[in-house]
């Protein structure tokens, strides 16, 4: 996050998605080959009140298309 030291405004706020994805890819590819057959776990802390967004296991999907239960 970049903050202006004398407005204190932010200049480069990312989404919740963003963030999320940027997070999940970073943990799979410091985990390795020891992430593939491990399940994707999505936790929050009132997603709504913060994100405006209470459905965050969702996107867990777009992490790594190919753990998705559903292509089983």
């Amino acid at each position: 996050m970049k903050k202006n030291k004398e407005t204190g405004e932010v200049a480069d706020l990312k989404s919740i998605y963003d963030l999320m994805l940027e997070a999940g890819r970073g943990a799979l590819a410091d985990a390795g080959s020891r992430a593939r057959r491990r399940r994707r776990v999505v936790g929050s802390c009132a997603p709504g009140l913060f994100a405006n967004q209470e459905h965050l296991a969702s996107f867990a999907t777009e992490i790594d298309p190919e753990a998705c239960a559903s292509r089983a």
